[in-house]
């Protein structure tokens, strides 16, 4: 259940182990805080959980991983290991490096400006309270997507200083190109910003698209004809009870 796929998968292979009991799973529901005190009833509730079998993992293994999801309410979506971590990378790994940096704007900020913290800083700093021991094994296991991601916003950096220089100048043509060149990164942030599910996986706008398993096929996931893993069915029974087992979200 760890927050990166590949690396443990790749180990386990070179170690020549067997690997028709293993299959990597990652709860996308954590929080800033730990403990039992920090617990939740619907932690896990509508959340994407994802599931990472091998050509090797059993279908049995595969359907317990299922059960574990739908006991625990949430929604069960299977991916290769690699595009895992390249995806935790832009939605979790490099977010939380990005809040930390602006956090640590306020270290040594004054005070008076601190006491004018808002809500707004408030949601862009608070993955910055997470363990930095735990955060240094996370970034340590996927050091190469989340370092192509920070140049990609570097260069964005790079970009919204010059504009914002230009807004500076005395300059009309400059301080209109300044403008222009805010305003797409502005643009460009809501354009992004909606397509970010809600809790439940919901989608407010129209342009926001989530993998369903009607449009989608196991054939086409990593778990496909040349593997062995498989949901072998949607339910579960023991004894003489049947219990549900949620249906996965195949993504290629």
């Amino acid at each position: 259940m760890a927050s990166v796929k590949g690396g443990p998968r790749r180990e386990l292979e070179a170690r020549g182990l067997d690997l028709s009991s293993y299959i990597g799973t990652h709860p996308m529901s954590g929080r800033e805080k730990s403990g039992p005190l920090a617990a939740t009833a619907d932690l896990f509730e509508g959340r994407p959980w994802v599931l990472t079998p091998t050509r090797d993992t059993d279908t049995e293994v595969l359907n317990l991983a299922l059960e574990l999801v739908s006991h625990c309410r949430a929604v069960p979506v299977v991916m290769d290991a690699d595009a895992h971590d390249r995806a935790v990378a832009l939605v979790s790994h490099m977010p939380h490096l990005v809040s930390s940096m602006v956090a640590a704007r306020l270290e040594h900020a004054e005070e008076a400006a601190v006491r004018l913290c808002g809500q707004g800083i408030r949601d862009v700093t608070r993955i910055a309270a997470s363990d930095p021991r735990m955060w240094i094994d996370i970034l340590s296991a996927n050091p190469g997507p989340v370092a192509d991601l920070l140049t990609d916003v570097a260069a964005d950096l790079e970009e919204t200083v010059r504009a914002l220089r230009a807004l500076e100048s005395a300059d009309g043509d400059k301080r209109s190109e300044g403008a222009a060149g805010i305003e797409d990164v502005l643009r460009r942030g809501n354009a992004g910003q909606v397509r970010v599910p809600g809790k439940h996986g919901s989608a407010p706008g129209p342009t926001r698209r989530w993998p369903s398993s009607s449009t989608t096929s196991p054939d086409s996931s990593p778990a496909s004809s040349r593997t062995r893993a498989g949901p072998a069915s949607t339910s579960r029974t023991s004894g003489s009870s049947t219990r549900p087992v949620s249906r996965p979200v195949w993504c290629s």
